[in-house]
């Protein structure tokens, strides 16, 4: 699984950009961010986070990489199954 940091609190979308391991072809999606529950306990992060779960699909080879992305007072996380730490992914912060 890859993790990959961001700001939540600076957009309310993320482009990730990468190659899939399977085929090669380069993947392309915005995701929403979901918003931090910022009424929670603030010394938790638990409390505070939100998660938004789908999944990327490969156009060319249909293989799926589940995600997660979890916003909280500690920041905003991307998880993606099918990916590995020598995985390359770009993160681009959009505004919506």
């Amino acid at each position: 699984m890859l993790t990959k940091e961001f700001n939540c609190f600076a957009c309310g979308k993320i482009k990730v950009i990468f190659t899939c391991p399977t085929c090669g072809k380069q993947i392309e999606q915005n995701l929403s961010v979901p918003a931090a529950n910022l009424d929670g306990d603030r010394e938790s992060f638990r409390e505070t986070a939100e998660n938004n779960y789908d999944t990327v699909i490969c156009d060319d080879c249909n293989c799926e990489f589940n995600f997660t992305i979890q916003s909280s007072t500690a920041g905003g996380f991307l998880y993606i199954d099918n990916l590995g730490d020598e995985d390359s992914i770009e993160i681009e912060e959009l505004s919506s």
